[in-house]
């Protein structure tokens, strides 16, 4: 059954949509650089405010009106407090993106926001429900990037030059913890995505679903928790899936309603006809993957570490690491593999010494840091993490 709705790095310098995990601590550090610049005179937000004037002597109360105020590459600061739902409006602006914020430490807590406009960065929030969608037929959203937002649930349709970096992501009952429908370029990165949990045996989900997505690139994050798949890949009423990208990641064992193992970690499902430009590079998958399109073209599975070889005619392999089963010659097998790993019951995917994942991937095709982004050097290790030296 295909449940509910969901972007590709080009051959051409790409417009993405980006989720960071690794790169957290870079992003954060960005963003609190950001926060001295660009401050003063800027727009403000606050739970008193009042929506009249241009929100810059005195707060407006609503971060849509204070957007349509701003000016190309200002910040409305937001002041710390719990807001109901929002939305940010389409406002004809070129230029450098608006960014929103909060004006200090205290934390932004916002019920609903819906992104509706173009140029939009969002940094530092806590949202419970996030939509990213114009809602205007044949549009897209375009240049849209979230910076360390965490949300429950986030939906992303029709939206093009799309990034998420970092955040937490979860916890949520009975849906997909993020979807992605009909986007091109998108790029998830550093993301911590847990907890989809199932509460009946009815639903289905998982933490990530992605439906038509043209270019979609998942690096650096961390799925766990996730009820029944970490991520899906379908086709609904669009095109079939094309450039997909997942490097660096953990995917943790999947499990149904009342805690049995679900059978896949990754599902590429048999709604997509044809798929073009699969790469599986430096994961670590705890669980099995299906692939089920009639045609995978052009793609491969290089330096990954597992519990089950994932072996495909369109996708080329190259040293990786499985607990059953290989792919070809450069492939390892390593019956304990799983227990190499430094605490899996507590989420963590260090390789320990003497595990075969060390100095296993790649010479020739890997990322240079790792899911963290310590640097891996010229002996790279197979799977998300590079072991310490």
């Amino acid at each position: 059954m295909d449940p509910a709705p969901s972007r590709r790095p080009r051959r051409r310098p790409s417009r993405r949509i980006v989720v960071t995990g690794a790169v957290t601590l870079v992003a954060a550090a960005t963003l609190l650089v950001s926060q001295t610049l660009g401050d003063e005179g800027s727009p403000r937000v606050a739970e008193t405010g009042v929506d009249e004037g241009d929100c810059r002597n005195a707060p407006c109360r609503t971060l849509g009106y204070a957007f349509r105020v701003a000016e190309a590459g200002d910040v409305v600061r937001i002041e710390g407090g719990s807001y109901g739902p929002q939305t940010i409006p389409p406002v004809q602006r070129s230029g450098r993106p608006v960014t929103l914020r909060p004006a200090g430490s205290a934390p932004v807590r916002i019920s609903q926001l819906a992104v509706r406009g173009d140029r939009v960065t969002l940094g530092d929030l806590r949202i419970d429900r996030l939509e990213v969608d114009p809602k205007r037929d044949g549009d897209l959203a375009e240049q849209v990037t979230l910076r360390e937002v965490s949300a429950h649930r986030m939906y992303a349709g029709a939206v093009s030059d799309f990034e998420v970096h970092g955040g937490s992501w979860g916890p949520q009952d009975d849906f997909p913890i993020i979807q992605l429908g009909s986007g091109k370029d998108v790029l998830l990165d550093g993301l911590d995505i847990h907890d989809a949990r199932a509460t009946n045996d009815t639903v289905h989900l998982e933490c990530i679903w992605a439906a038509s997505v043209d270019g979609l690139t998942l690096r650096n994050s961390h799925m766990r928790g996730c009820a029944y798949f970490g991520l899906y890949l379908t086709r609904l009423g669009g095109p079939d899936a094309r450039d997909v990208t997942l490097e660096n990641n953990v995917f943790e064992a999947t499990n149904t309603y009342g805690g049995g193992d679900a059978p896949y970690v990754i599902n590429v499902s048999n709604f997509i006809r044809r798929l073009d430009g699969l790469k599986l590079r430096n994961n670590t998958i705890a669980g099995a993957v299906a692939l089920q399109p009639a045609e995978i073209t052009n793609g491969s599975v290089v330096g990954n570490a597992g519990t089950e070889a994932v072996c495909h005619p369109g996708l080329r392999a190259s040293h990786n690491v499985w607990a059953a089963g290989s792919c070809g010659p450069t492939d390892k097998v390593s019956p304990l593999l799983m227990s190499s790993f430094a605490d899996p019951d507590a989420h963590r995917w260090q390789p320990q010494p003497g595990s075969t994942v060390i100095g296993a991937a790649d010479p020739d095709d890997h990322p240079r840091t790792d899911l963290r982004g310590r640097r891996r050097g010229d002996q790279p290790d197979a799977g998300a993490y590079q072991s310490q030296d």
